[in-house]
């Protein structure tokens, strides 16, 4: 009688850890697509970026040569625009290996890490540039002969750009990088 009652009580737990497998498999599978589909669409994001880019890059170079203005200004846009186009082409190449299904998970937390900390200091070189151009350019100008409205509206227009880059670097990566540490964490913890 005794073994039958353990019979019944071992099919039972086989069966429920059964279920909690399968549910763990589930939960496992999601995580690690979303993780992945993440890191995929802050890459095609820096591809859109570059696309946009390249065209406009192309005709600033070509209205610099065509009308022969080469300001102090265009020249420091053309030699820091090069080196961010590069720098767009490198991280986009690093987020399209991470493969999030393929990799150990050591590895692409450290790669997601990695790719945060390039993000955080991207984020403050872009904005330390923003502030140094839009101060280069009010001198080279000479805004300040231009009475008090072209000087609010300098710089309002300079405050809205560099709103809108800081905007776009939260809520298109930082926001999705933050998503995606918080998927893998708990990928850490199923796996487990």
């Amino acid at each position: 009688m005794e073994l039958e009652e353990l019979k019944k009580s071992w099919n039972a737990l086989d069966e429920h850890l059964k279920d909690k497998e399968l549910i763990k498999e589930e939960e496992l599978g999601k995580l690690i697509g979303h993780a992945d589909k993440s890191i995929h669409a802050i890459a095609r994001l820096n591809i859109k970026l570059i696309l946009i880019s390249l065209p406009v890059l192309v005709l600033f170079l070509l209205e610099v040569l065509l009308h022969g203005r080469l300001n102090p200004i265009y020249i420091i846009i053309i030699l820091s625009w090069i080196p961010a186009l590069y720098w767009d082409i490198i991280t986009t190449r690093f987020l399209q290996q991470t493969k999030v299904d393929e990799m150990p998970l050591i590895e692409v937390i450290s790669r997601v890490n990695r790719i945060h900390r390039w993000m955080i200091r991207e984020r403050l070189i872009a904005t330390a540039f923003l502030l140094i151009l839009a101060v280069l350019s009010f001198i080279y100008w000479q805004i300040w002969q231009y009475g008090i409205g072209i000087i609010l509206f300098f710089i309002l227009l300079w405050g809205a750009g560099l709103g809108l880059i800081l905007w776009i670097y939260r809520k298109k990566f930082l926001n999705r990088i933050q998503e995606i540490k918080k998927n893998l964490d708990e990928l850490k913890i199923i796996d487990n």
